[in-house]
């Protein structure tokens, strides 16, 4: 039900480089524990190395999600929520989109949906939100499209709550599809327009 991308630590070159690349086997390890279903494991993989390196967004984002593997939705919203807070724009997202996904499976319809409109503020092409957020606003008891009675898909990618109405979600996602024919528009002309400069013999 979430996009579940584990994040590796890129490490650079730089005089803290064995305190880094402790930060990044213990990354690494939870990683390997996630991928094998321990999510227990990984946990505390996450959980030390965020002891160890506090703050670090790769770090709290893949504690949020094998947080949430467990159903421990709580501390997995803590998480990803510092992960939002404190992560670049990639990190930033797939935590609102995790977010999201999370708030929809607790039944809290409208707090997901104002997840979804957090992660497409930053990635305004992303159709899984967009689809997600959909589904959000039909179970708050506006269907669109075919939505309603579904759950959000799975993604295999990557907190904090949205204090949007359902009201302003579905301007937002309308804004949303009229930009997205506006772009398919446009595409079209330059396929259609003769290129510039070209002879015709």
């Amino acid at each position: 039900m979430t996009r579940l991308m584990l994040l590796p630590l890129f490490l650079l070159a730089s005089a803290a480089w064995s305190r880094a690349d402790s930060l990044a086997a213990q990354n690494g390890r939870g990683n390997r524990l996630y991928a094998e279903g321990r999510y227990a494991d990984a946990e505390k993989a996450y959980l030390d190395a965020e002891v160890a390196h506090p703050g670090r967004p790769e770090v709290l984002y893949n504690l949020g999600n094998a947080l949430l593997r467990q159903g421990k939705w709580d501390p997995a919203l803590r998480a990803l929520g510092q992960a939002a807070a404190k992560g670049d724009g990639r990190v930033r997202e797939n935590a609102w989109f995790n977010t999201g996904n999370a708030l929809f499976a607790m039944g809290r319809y409208q707090d997901s949906a104002g997840a979804f409109v957090q992660a497409l503020r930053i990635d305004p092409d992303d159709r899984d939100a967009k689809r997600n957020l959909e589904l959000a606003l039909a179970r708050l008891g506006k269907p669109s499209s075919a939505a309603a009675g579904q759950k959000p898909p799975p993604r295999t990618e990557a907190g904090g709550r949205g204090g949007m109405s359902r009201e302003q979600a579905l301007e937002m996602l309308d804004a949303l599809k009229v930009r997205e024919t506006e772009e398919q528009r446009r595409r079209l002309a330059r396929a259609a327009s003769p290129k510039a400069g070209a002879r015709d013999w």
